[in-house]
């Protein structure tokens, strides 16, 4: 489930246990810097339905491993891999701002309608919002979503798409294309 919403319910039936022993094994994880669940962000004046948390592991040769992926090329041709790039991607801005005196606040952002941000970082007067992207070419859908969060957040004064693109800034939309590569 890295990257979407935690699902209690499917985690007990697929690991065969109680929610009570779930949420054991889950403080062990956090506790050991192996999960890291990042809240919906709220700081908003519109209405949001999702109150779970996006789940994260932070080793991705462990998510390899429990997906039955051992080598590259059956990665590349997995379904998963936009899931495993964010799950990597969330896990290196952790460890780039978990330095700072006062680590900025990670969230994600959705709406009723579906509308999605993969991540925001609370910089206090600021935020950034950041679509992650496995492609080469951004998704108008994200880019539509990440406008969006623009256009109704007034402490983002830009938005960015980390991808797997070149270097693109676009003034009128106040948007930050950004490979990945050189970001992280």
């Amino acid at each position: 489930q890295i990257g979407n919403l935690r699902q209690d319910k499917r985690l007990c039936d697929a690991v065969g246990v109680s929610s009570q022993t779930l949420a054991k094994y889950l403080s062990i994880l956090e506790a050991t810097c192996l999960y890291a669940e990042i809240p919906p962000y709220i700081h908003t004046p519109f209405k949001r339905l999702f109150k779970s948390s996006k789940s994260y592991l932070a080793d991705n040769g462990l998510v390899s491993y429990l997906r039955g992926i051992y080598d590259l090329e059956t990665l590349l041709g997995a379904s998963s891999i936009g899931a495993w790039f964010e799950n990597w991607a969330v896990g290196c801005i952790q460890a780039l701002l978990g330095g700072e005196a006062v680590p900025p606040r990670l969230y994600f952002w959705k709406t009723s309608g579906n509308v999605e941000v993969d991540l925001i970082v609370d910089l206090g007067a600021w935020v950034l919002p950041l679509e992650i992207k496995y492609s080469a070419v951004p998704d108008p859908k994200q880019v539509k979503h990440l406008k969006r969060f623009l256009h109704e957040e007034k402490r983002a004064p830009f938005g960015m798409i980390l991808y797997n693109g070149p270097c693109e800034y676009q003034p009128r939309e106040r948007i930050l294309y950004f490979p990945a590569w050189a970001a992280l």
